[in-house]
């Protein structure tokens, strides 16, 4: 079904699922993974730290992505899934759907925190983001969804 897959990540329990989601789909079909997080460092554009203080701060966030990659990288790799990690820098919408396209990934699997009302519009949704702007399929997962296993096809089904 799916030979590359993205995976993105931000540590959350959402996200979380969706790596579970992406695991099990991976092994169904020997799927390689592409685990990504965005160091997003437009949070510091709206303070008034200092230009080093920005540097420490920008710093702290990349190491924090960083963290949830090698941790989605270990899982699946515990999984014995082919994986791959990277951490993007930029605005994440747009580097998770670049990278996605750039790598020629088959889909996105990303979680949703299913913000709504006043929420959704002060925090955005990068979710709904690059749903709007990929130009493959994309899944997405909320935070209470709960992955059962997925049944492959009997070996008589298959050889037929």
């Amino acid at each position: 079904m799916f030979s590359n897959l993205v995976v993105a990540l931000d540590g959350s329990a959402c996200a979380d699922h969706a790596l579970e989601l992406a695991l099990r789909l991976a092994k169904l079909d020997g799927t390689k993974l592409a685990i990504c997080s965005v160091a997003d460092p437009s949070p510091l554009y709206r303070t008034f730290e200092s230009a080093a203080a920005a540097d420490v701060t920008l710093e702290q966030i990349h190491r924090a992505a960083e963290g949830v990659v090698n941790e989605g990288v270990a899982k699946a790799t515990a999984a014995s899934v082919p994986v791959a990690g990277i951490v993007l820098e930029g605005e994440p919408v747009l580097e998770i759907t670049d990278y996605a396209k750039k790598i020629h990934a088959d889909a996105i699997v990303i979680g949703t925190h299913g913000r709504s009302g006043i929420q959704r519009l002060l925090l955005g949704s990068v979710a709904e983001g690059v749903l709007r702007q990929a130009v493959m399929p994309v899944f997405t997962v909320r935070e209470e969804a709960r992955i059962g296993p997925l049944e492959t096809k009997p070996e008589t089904e298959a050889a037929s």
